[in-house]
């Protein structure tokens, strides 16, 4: 079992629904979204029913966005992972789960990572900005005005990837 915690925007979900495409047999559930909302503990408990009803006789890889949204959830997901044999990664923003609270609720059967927003370098990635040893005049001009951007908007990937034109702030 993966629990992914981080603060809010800092590409939890996305992480988790990239690796959920990498991978066969899953299934993905947001339980954040307004149209089951409020999910309770038995919003899980119906998406293993159809997860088993879809793959039958497989193993299947659970990942649940924002765990945090149902209470009492690490008694469904104990037993999914341990009594039943599944994968299970979980998302929760660590306003609402810190890690510690993660492991305490499973009894330690957890390996949690902590996401933070994007470091300068990998803000440069997100921007396809390589950085040589020597720079132009141009490529150093840019260069800084990447980190006046990182400095003033912050290294979330939502707002690095987002349009200058669209920033509201």
């Amino acid at each position: 079992m993966v629990s992914v915690i981080g603060i809010r925007r800092c590409g939890k979900t996305i992480l988790l629904f990239d690796l959920f495409k990498k991978t066969e047999n899953s299934i993905f559930f947001p339980l954040d979204d307004d149209r089951i909302y409020p999910p309770t503990i038995k919003t899980p408990q119906e998406i293993i029913k159809i997860g088993k009803e879809i793959y039958p006789n497989e193993q299947i890889t659970f990942f649940f966005d924002e765990i945090q949204e149902i209470e009492n959830w690490e008694v469904v997901i104990k037993r999914l992972a341990e009594g039943e044999g599944h994968k299970v990664y979980l998302t929760g923003s660590s306003s609402k789960l810190l890690s510690k609270e993660i492991a305490t609720q499973l009894r330690r059967r957890s390996l949690s990572v902590e996401l933070f927003p994007l470091s300068f370098k990998e803000y440069l990635k997100f921007k396809d900005f390589e950085m040589d040893e020597v720079l132009t005049k141009q490529e150093k001009a840019l260069l800084l005005k990447y980190l006046d951007d990182y400095l003033l908007y912050g290294g979330f990937p939502e707002v690095v990837l987002e349009d200058e034109t669209e920033r509201r702030f």
